[in-house]
C-alpha cells in the first residue's frame, strides 16, 4: 500500500517520545480528513503536538486523562465513536502508553494491588499478558489485524528511569551502557520500521515483531 487511507487513528501516550513520533509520522501515510485522536496526561503537550499536525489536513482531538484510572478506557472509546463517520476506511489503534514505576523496588517489596506496573516483574508480565492477549485477539477476530511491535531500546524518558533507578545494579549498568554506548535508538527510527510494516501489510495477526527482525 501507498498509504493507509482515511484512517481513524486513536493513539496513547502521544504527548511524548515514542507515541508523539508515531503520531507524526502516522500523519504522513494517511489521506486528508483522517481523524486523530490523541491521548495522553499532558494536555498542554498533546496540544502543542496538535498545532504541529494541522497542516496534515487532519482533524485532531486531544483526550487528557490518566489510562490508570477506571473509566479512562470508556472515555477513548466514547471519543472514539464521536469522531467516527461514514467515510472513514480503517480504524487504528496504537496501544503505546505505558509507565515502569518504581523499578527500584525487588518483587518480594511488592504487596499491594494497587500497583500496576511498578516493577521490572510486573512490567515484563504485563509485557507477557498482552502478547498472549494480541495472539488471542487475532484467532477471534479474523476481521481485525493486530500486530504487537517492539519498538527496539528507545532514547526516551522512560529508558533514563531504566538507567538511573533499576534496582538490580547490573541491569542498571546494562541500561547505561546502551546510552553511553550510543546503541539507542531514536523514535523516529523506529517509527520508520513500523510504517513501513504496516504499509506492505504482509504480518500475520498476531505478531509479535521486533525492530531488529526486520
Amino acid at each position: 500500500m501507498e498509504h493507509l487511507g482515511r484512517a481513524l487513528c486513536i493513539i496513547t501516550g502521544a504527548s511524548k517520545g515514542f507515541g508523539r513520533a508515531l503520531a507524526k509520522e502516522m500523519a504522513r501515510v494517511v489521506k486528508p480528513g483522517s481523524v486523530f485522536v490523541l491521548v495522553a496526561r499532558s494536555g498542554d503537550e498533546l496540544q502543542t503536538l496538535k498545532t504541529e499536525l494541522v497542516e496534515s489536513e487532519l482533524e485532531v482531538r486531544c483526550v487528557v486523562l490518566d489510562l490508570s484510572q477506571m473509566e479512562a478506557p470508556e472515555r477513548v472509546v466514547q471519543t472514539a465513536k464521536e469522531s467516527f463517520s461514514p467515510d472513514i476506511e480503517h480504524v487504528i489503534l496504537v496501544n503505546n502508553a505505558a509507565a515502569l514505576g518504581d523499578v527500584s523496588r525487588f518483587t518480594k517489596s511488592f504487596t499491594s494491588m494497587a500497583e500496576p506496573f511498578s516493577s521490572w516483574v510486573l512490567y515484563c508480565t504485563g509485557k507477557a499478558a498482552r502478547d498472549m492477549m494480541f495472539k488471542v485477539l487475532a484467532e477471534e477476530e479474523p476481521d481485525l489485524r493486530v500486530l504487537n511491535y517492539a519498538p527496539g531500546p528507545l532514547d526516551t524518558d522512560m529508558q533514563l528511569v531504566a538507567r538511573t533507578r533499576t534496582g538490580e545494579m547490573s541491569l542498571r549498568k546494562a541500561f547505561a551502557d546502551m546510552f553511553d554506548e550510543s546503541q539507542l535508538l531514536t523514535c523516529e527510527t523506529s517509527c520508520a520500521k513500523l510504517m513501513k510494516l504496516l504499509l506492505e501489510d504482509k504480518y500475520k495477526s498476531g505478531d509479535h515483531i521486533d525492530f531488529y527482525d526486520m
